[in-house]
């Protein structure tokens, strides 16, 4: 089988950021540092772009062999502009554009891959063994602010093997071995200094390299008609996680820091300095309660320790489960339930509360199925909730707690247009892009 595929995906952020200041006194050893407090106006706006082109071909030999080859390229184009506007503080004049503290940034990374696959099959024996070669370039230019222009590349070799046995039609056991590779994402790597708050200074760190994530799992599986349970247990370690860390700094030792003081200030950046392991327990449950009634579950639960080898250390539990039921009413009515919550989550320096989530969707069809109606709603009890995370220095703690509104509502309606008169096949392979890794501070 030979399969062509190409993806096409983008995306677009910015946002408006306003902050005035109202100081009304100060000591001769603070001034310096008030007349640092503007009025600030900052203009972002980021976008990404990306292009894929994927070859696979795979073919039997015999009847216990199987062999895969494939090649990828991705091309990838991340922009992100930074404009900053000032005015003296306490007055109602015009906002000037500050060329000199403002950014204009751009990153380009493209990715050139190529994999081969083994496959055997003997009784109920299974097994694979697979490697991956990546060759990444890379190139940074600067529009507008500080910054010198560079391109540079690197090489991974990425391999992974596994081992499965069918105990019966039933029963299964199975044993892998893989490597990941996660990149840093375009907020993780602009080099644009936010001064809004300049007590606490946030920039990104142009230099970052992809993070190495190895992953051993062994995993057992019962399928039977009415109830299907799959439970995993993983081990993974980084030794170059891509970690977000806080450090108090006198502002002077800062590059781009607008009139420095000398006195001290947080300040946050991204670095390869992370050394993580972790140890976890999952499972999924899928069971046909009654004819109509269908119960899934995904349960989560690890333990983490995160070291930089230096002086931060830190380590906790992190928990999740999500439950959903669905319920087939007469005359092709549908409604699902779910829930989701989460514990506080751990990592190098920050930890985050808990949370939790729950909707409700009602499906109707019509017309012989072609006309289709979803109405959904998630977290439509609650009017506003708090966000609440903590970082730990070795010296200072930061707290920050924000409100938001939780709920959503909506509604979607799609008609099937013409007759199938015969299924549609679907390609075995695809391309699935998934190397970028997102900021600290989501959940796992």
């Amino acid at each position: 089988m030979l399969t062509f595929s190409y993806k096409i995906s983008g995306g677009t952020n910015g946002g408006d950021n306003y902050s005035s200041y109202d100081v009304a006194e100060a000591t001769d050893e603070w001034l310096p540092f008030v007349k640092r407090l503007s009025d600030e106006h900052t203009e972002s706006s980021g976008r990404s772009m990306e292009h894929t082109l994927q070859a696979d071909y795979t073919t039997p030999i015999g009847k216990a062999h199987n062999v895969e080859v494939g090649a990828k390229y991705i091309l990838r184009d991340n922009r992100s502009d930074d404009d900053r506007y000032v005015r003296q503080n306490g007055t109602d004049g015009e906002y000037t554009f500050d060329e000199q503290y403002s950014s204009h940034y751009r990153h380009e990374n493209d990715i050139l891959a190529a994999y081969l696959g083994y496959g055997l099959r003997l009784g109920n024996l299974s097994g694979r063994l697979g490697a991956r070669y990546e060759h990444t370039f890379q190139k940074i230019k600067y529009e507008l602010g500080e910054g010198e222009n560079f391109s540079t590349g690197f090489d991974d070799v990425v391999p992974s093997a596994s081992l499965g046995y069918r105990i019966n039609d039933e029963n299964n056991l199975r044993f892998g071995y893989n490597m990941r590779i996660y990149r840093p994402g375009i907020w993780s790597l602009n080099p644009y200094l936010n001064q809004t708050n300049p007590e606490a200074l946030q920039q990104g760190n142009p230099n970052l390299v992809s993070e190495k994530n190895h992953n051993v799992q062994l995993t057992y599986s019962y399928f039977a008609a009415k109830f299907s349970v799959s439970c995993t247990m993983r081990y993974s370690f980084t030794n170059n996680n891509i970690s977000s860390v806080t450090s108090l700094v006198e502002d002077n030792t800062i590059e781009s820091v607008k009139n420095p003081t000398g006195k001290l200030v947080s300040y946050t950046t991204y670095r390869n300095i992370g050394r993580t392991q972790t140890a976890s327990l999952s499972s999924y449950v899928n069971w046909n309660i009654f004819k109509n009634t269908r119960l899934t579950m995904n349960l989560w639960g690890d333990y983490s320790d995160y070291n930089d080898r230096q002086s931060l250390h830190n380590y906790g539990y992190y928990g999740s489960a999500y439950v959903g039921v669905q319920q087939t009413l007469p005359k092709n009515w549908r409604v699902n339930l779910g829930f989701y919550g989460c514990t506080s989550n751990p990592n190098l320096q920050s930890k985050t509360e808990g949370m939790y989530n729950y909707n409700l969707n009602v499906q109707k069809s019509f017309l012989k199925d072609r006309l289709n109606f979803n109405l959904y709603a998630s977290n439509f009890l609650d009017a506003k909730r708090h966000y609440k995370s903590t970082v730990t220095g070795a010296n200072f703690i930061t707290r920050s707690d924000s409100s938001y509104n939780p709920w959503r509502v909506g509604i979607n309606v799609s008609w099937r247009i013409g007759e199938l008169s015969s299924g549609v096949k679907k390609v075995a392979r695809s391309i699935s892009n998934d190397d970028v890794k997102s900021a600290e501070g989501g959940g796992k």
